[in-house]
């Protein structure tokens, strides 16, 4: 019994699409075949390095996968990281809403207050995000 093949769909613009079909048909195969044969190379090439040649050429993403292997170690999470992190963001943004909105009706509102209060609600929780950002994005819904 044959192995079920699994199906990947590529948007391409039309001059880059009559780039691949032009090369594929100079070559005498489809562009299915050519694609398969591309990304084969490619494939090969990355595993024959590990992985890592590409990758660890960029010292921000040698960062990244130290602290992934950090917080994470091996642990593999369902679902689309960006997904993940959008998440984190919708909710600590709820909280911060939600305790700036109490400290703007009580009419008292400074940075150190601020500080505070990030701290009660993340602790030494690392989120995603700039708490500059964070803190001008504050101080823009009090001072509106």
């Amino acid at each position: 019994m044959q192995a079920k093949k699994k199906r990947l769909t590529l948007d391409m613009d039309p001059a880059f699409q009559r780039r691949l079909k032009v090369t594929a048909a100079l070559k005498g195969v489809s562009m299915r075949q050519y694609c398969l044969g591309a990304i084969g190379k490619e494939l090969d090439r990355d595993q024959s390095n590990d992985g890592e040649e590409t990758a660890s050429k960029t010292p921000v993403a040698d960062r990244f996968r130290e602290s992934r292997r950090k917080m994470f170690g091996d642990r593999v999470f369902p679902g689309n990281s960006a997904d993940l992190i959008r998440e984190a963001r919708e909710e600590r943004t709820a909280q911060f809403e939600a305790a700036i909105t109490g400290k703007k009706q009580s009419g008292r509102f400074d940075v150190g207050e601020l500080i505070a209060l990030r701290d009660e609600i993340f602790g030494d929780r690392v989120l995603p995000g700039n708490s500059a950002d964070l803190l001008r994005e504050a101080s823009d819904i009090c001072a509106s």
